[in-house]
């Protein structure tokens, strides 16, 4: 989750390497970010498969140092460079660390009023924390424990990964309709693919499988290869901002990142607007992760709980305010998203909307398919969706031909623009929504 556990020395409360290079990228971006880019960006990251093939091969053929014939080799130097960074944790350094939870995700909830909060983590192949806090649902008394069900949102694609390592790929190939751009497991592909719910006690459960390369309670489940295979880079998703920062990549499912420690980290972040905000974060040469859910929406609570506990845990105290640094990165997003223009503040001269039946009629669009704007006692409205499904949106006059109306769903921000535009024979010819015209497929042309 966290981009950095921990850094080289610093003073407390100053961010790492890691953090500062997320500062730098989302000052200078010249593009806004979005939420897929920014959420990638923030601490979705944890580990890795152990070294690299050109360092085991190394290590494999490399003499030891001071073996008889090889008197060239000095006896103080090593074979090899060591493929993995070694452990720098300890029991008590994880134990230190799980005391201080509880009031991280304490504090975190008094600070942003989210309902409900579940966190699980495991060390050395032991689960070593499963508790929940809060509500199911907001106004509601039922209480969040370890067995609470939670949407995964984005935590689901390293679930998936998962499956797909042990999956058996010519069964899967031969059930696909379309046929594969890439041979199975070769590459990664972002899609979102419904809604998938879990616990954290069997999120736990899948951590164990993770950190232990594929075996769990000593049966081997996945091949270490295969499940090796969605662990290491695939793709690069953010370039350094400076010559000192860090190359961000994504394997099959997961972030792949680098902390301070040069200890390989992986890790996802999952969202949905209406109420769900996960992360998951792994340090496997340590044998540790954790994973958040929360019940809220996304305002980085689950990444500066993960990112918090694993600070904790190398420095025996969070060196940074993660809430406030995730929180920020969270409001970026929101202010990338907001419409351009403020429907909510009429302009100081306005003009008038022209008579109802400029804009009433039918309306089609080759992408979002038929819209019909309308008038009833209470004004004009557009109707969207299949006929028998149909959403009504109420429309509210903003100025002249533009009229405002309530985005709604995952994506939506508030008062979005129908913007009108004549044509021939006194009747409008079109009508933009801006809402859904991110991409320039919002137009709407009469028919």
């Amino acid at each position: 989750m966290k981009a950095s556990a921990t850094a080289l020395p610093r003073r407390r409360g100053e961010p790492g390497a890691h953090e500062l290079e997320m500062i730098a990228v989302t000052r200078t971006s010249s593009a806004s970010p979005d939420r897929r880019s920014l959420l990638k960006l923030i601490g979705i990251g944890a580990a890795g498969i152990a070294g690299t093939p050109l360092l085991s091969a190394c290590t494999a053929a490399a003499r030891p140092a001071g073996e008889p014939g090889d008197p060239s080799t000095p006896a103080s130097l090593l074979p090899a460079p060591e493929p993995q960074v070694k452990p720098l944790l300890n029991p008590q350094k994880v134990s230190d660390a799980l005391a201080k939870l509880d009031g991280m995700v304490q504090s975190a909830m008094a600070s942003t009023g989210v309902p409900g909060i579940a966190v699980a983590v495991v060390y050395r192949d032991q689960s070593v924390y499963a508790k929940g806090f809060g509500v199911r649902a907001a106004g509601k008394t039922e209480q969040v424990d370890a067995d609470t069900v939670f949407q995964l949102a984005s935590v689901s694609k390293p679930l998936a990964s998962t499956v797909a390592a042990g999956a058996d790929g010519s069964y899967i190939l031969s059930h696909l309709d379309q046929q594969p751009l890439d041979s199975f497991r070769a590459s990664y592909n972002y899609s979102n693919f419904g809604y998938t719910a879990g616990a954290i006690r069997d999120l736990a459960r899948w951590l164990r499988l993770q950190l232990a390369n594929g075996s769990y309670e000593g049966k081997q489940i996945i091949e270490p290869e295969a499940l090796g295979v969605t662990h290491v880079p695939h793709a690069v998703s953010g370039l350094p901002a400076t010559p000192g920062a860090r190359t961000r990549f994504y394997g099959l499912g997961w972030n792949v990142s680098y902390d301070d420690h040069a200890r390989l980290l992986l890790g996802h972040s999952g969202a949905f607007n209406l109420g769900a905000a996960t992360a998951v974060s792994m340090l496997p040469g340590e044998q540790l992760g954790i994973v958040v859910l929360t019940n809220g929406r996304p305002q980085g609570i689950p990444e500066a709980i993960s990112a918090g506990f694993l600070d904790a845990a190398q420095n025996g105290a969070p060196t940074v305010d993660w809430l406030g640094f995730t929180a920020r990165a969270f409001r970026q997003i929101d202010e990338a998203e907001k419409p351009k223009t403020d429907y909510s503040k009429a302009p100081e001269h306005t003009q008038p909307a022209r008579t109802s039946t400029f804009y009433t009629g039918s309306y089609a669009n080759s992408y979002y398919g038929a819209l019909a704007v309308a008038e009833d006692g209470r004004g004009l409205a557009l109707k969207m969706g299949p006929a028998a499904k149909a959403t009504t949106f109420r429309l509210t006059h903003f100025d002249g031909d533009t009229f405002s109306f309530e985005s709604i769903g995952e994506n939506g921000n508030g008062l979005a623009g129908a913007i009108f535009t004549e044509g021939a024979g006194g009747t409008a010819a079109s009508v933009r929504l801006d809402f859904y015209d991110q991409t320039g497929l919002g137009t709407f042309t009469r028919e």
